[in-house]
């Protein structure tokens, strides 16, 4: 996107870290009454957790991905493929978080939800095969368990992050 109106990737970043920089001090100079300065100040604090959530947790899909398949390499190959992917995928929500853009979260919440689905189904199977006896297949089961632990850990998380961000200020002020 950036490419077509004349901006490489570097200029881009910066681009939109100056916007984010800049939008943080229009919202503090901006002249509210007391609480819905509070009220804007706590939606960007829930904004900028939500952006390291989903980079951290985009990490450790990547960092699990990759243990799945330096531990079988031969077979899991999907493992390295699916964890680059999403884990790709969360960290592109989290910047684009970062950069103010309104549909990151929720885009985040679906696939985030979508990805628990996965694990949780994937987990299941893995470890039935380890109840039938097939110990040489435990480390698959782990690592999707622990993937699935932290998909159920962001998912709250994240809702949190949306409901503070979309609950409006309350009214302040005198009744005339």
């Amino acid at each position: 996107m950036y490419h077509r109106i004349g901006l490489t990737s570097r200029r881009a970043e910066r681009k939109c870290l100056t916007e984010v920089a800049r939008n943080a001090r229009l919202a503090t100079q901006t002249a509210l009454p007391e609480s819905a300065n509070e009220s804007k100040q706590d939606t960007q604090d829930m904004n900028t957790k939500a952006s390291r959530y989903l980079i951290l947790y985009g990490g450790f899909l990547i960092a699990t991905g990759v243990a799945g398949y330096l531990s079988n390499p031969e077979k899991a190959k999907t493992a390295l493929k699916s964890g680059g992917l999403f884990g790709a995928l969360s960290i592109l929500w989290g910047v684009l978080s970062a950069c103010g853009v309104r549909w990151s979260l929720p885009a985040a919440i679906t696939t985030t939800g979508l990805l628990a689905l996965v694990f949780l189904w994937r987990a299941s199977v893995g470890w039935l095969a380890v109840l039938d006896g097939k110990s040489e297949k435990l480390v698959a089961p782990v690592l999707i368990t622990a993937m699935l632990a932290a998909s159920a850990a962001m998912l709250p998380a994240l809702f949190r992050c949306l409901k503070t961000r979309s609950t409006p200020a309350p009214p302040t002020g005198s009744q005339e």
